[in-house]
């Protein structure tokens, strides 16, 4: 009876502290150069409610800190448009000046958007960046930009409900670190 009462409740135990380490990355709001939207897939041209959850975040973020240059990032992996012009639009919509975005939109993935954001930044004299995800993002983001010498702070939504409707794309980051180790190892052939 112990060991099955074991069996139960170690996976649970450890479900718990993958959740929570995944969620409680350090965050910063402000006060950086450029503020960087990464992408999220976007269907039919139409913005998945994650991003959307970027999106707004970003808006909030625009109402107190001034960014010299805010970089959409995110080419066109399930639409026709890339997810950066995507966004672009949506902000512009919400009255973001449109000459303070820049577009990247050839990346297909997380560590193709940091990279290609590096780039960017070098060309606009960045030196500083705050990188805008979803929160079971951002401790892979870090990592990310750890090993590509990207250094940058971070920031998501964390409250009770925006994590809650994130519990499936928590899970699912365990395979996307899989991924990722894959892309780098690519990089660095």
């Amino acid at each position: 009876m112990i060991v099955l009462l074991g069996l139960i409740i170690c996976p649970i135990v450890a479900l718990l502290l993958y959740f929570t380490w995944i969620h409680t990355a350090p965050l910063h709001k402000g006060g950086t150069d450029a503020m960087i939207i990464l992408g999220f897939k976007c269907d039919d041209d139409r913005i998945h409610p994650l991003l959307l959850d970027r999106l707004v975040t970003s808006l909030e973020l625009l109402k107190t800190y001034d960014y010299k240059k805010i970089i959409l990032t995110g080419g066109p992996v399930t639409s026709a448009q890339s997810e950066a012009v995507i966004m672009k639009d949506y902000l512009v919509q919400h009255g973001v000046d449109q000459d303070k975005i820049v577009l990247e939109q050839y990346a297909r993935d997380t560590v193709q958007n940091i990279s290609n954001c590096q780039t960017i930044m070098q060309r606009f004299n960045l030196k500083t960046s705050t990188v805008i995800s979803n929160s079971f993002h951002i401790r892979r983001t870090q990592w990310i930009a750890k090993f590509l010498g990207f250094p940058s702070y971070y920031y998501a939504n964390r409250s009770i409900r925006a994590v809650v409707k994130q519990g499936y794309r928590t899970l699912h980051e365990l395979k996307a670190y899989y991924a990722t180790i894959k892309a780098i190892k690519n990089m660095s052939a």
